[in-house]
């Protein structure tokens, strides 16, 4: 006969194991429905954020847009002021021409002294600031300066100017045979003298 021994203590039971299939099995549920619930959780919340970005953006869009606009039409309306000024100053001059005023500028000067030709006078100089002018030149007759100023007082726009200051320095000769030379100065009073 066989005897057998038990080993085993009295209060030190066989216990059964607690992992087995189906238990490992619903263990692996459980964590798929986790992961799965949290993939849910983490797709809404992207979409979400999408969704607030797609606004922002369309927000920013829109107030790039009204300030493009509003910046534009600065620009716009300023160029448009800065065209009517315009408009207004050449009606003007438009309607001092047709009232028969001398036009600004050298013009109406330049135009003077080329209908009024002096034989044997001719200019060096030709200044214009304001109401003010200054002539400067050269003559071979010392009459022509005065038949100079006679004429140019007849015309638009010296006739109302005051060519009071006049000089005619002496006469010079530039060689044997070549006629005397004289230099005059005609101005009027506000002009200022440059050395």
């Amino acid at each position: 006969m066989l005897q057998q021994v038990n080993l085993l203590q009295g209060d030190v039971q066989a216990t059964s194991v607690w992992v087995d299939a189906t238990h490992l099995s619903l263990f692996a549920l459980g964590m798929m429905v986790l992961l799965g619930g949290i993939t849910l959780w983490h797709t809404w919340q992207v979409s979400a954020l999408r969704e607030r970005e797609a606004l922002v953006s369309a927000d920013l869009q829109s107030v790039q847009s009204t300030a493009a606009s509003s910046s534009a039409r600065a620009r716009l309306e300023k160029e448009i002021s800065l065209l009517e000024e315009r408009s207004r100053a050449k009606l003007s001059e438009l309607e001092a021409l047709k009232n028969g005023a001398a036009p600004n500028g050298f013009a109406g000067h330049l135009h003077a002294l080329a209908e009024t030709p002096v034989a044997g006078l001719w200019l060096t100089e030709l200044r214009i600031e304001g109401d003010s002018v200054l002539l400067r030149g050269h003559t071979l007759r010392a009459d022509a300066v005065p038949d100079l100023l006679y004429r140019l007082t007849l015309k638009e726009p010296f006739v109302h100017l005051d060519l009071s200051q006049v000089s005619l320095s002496g006469a010079e000769s530039e060689g044997v045979g070549r006629p005397l030379r004289w230099r005059f100065e005609v101005s009027t009073p506000t002009v200022e003298e440059e050395s």
